[in-house]
């Protein structure tokens, strides 16, 4: 089974329901049900590089900004 994405903006305004979510989905990554492509990890002052990898569609996967330490 896949989870091609999902948008919870719709459901903000319903905090227990996205809490829950959130937590099954979290279970499923720590039981190794659920894995997460990442496509690239960037450091956050390359945001404007993550933008144009995702407007440009060079990436298919989720790309990570890591701030700074």
């Amino acid at each position: 089974q896949v989870v091609a994405g999902f948008y919870l903006g719709q459901y903000l305004h319903e905090r227990a329901l996205i809490e829950q979510t959130l937590e099954e989905f979290a279970g499923f990554v720590a039981a190794g049900q659920l894995t997460v492509e990442v496509g690239a990890a960037l450091p956050l002052a390359e945001a404007a590089e993550a933008h144009r990898r995702l407007e440009s569609r060079q990436s298919s996967a989720k790309i990570v900004l890591v701030p700074a330490p």
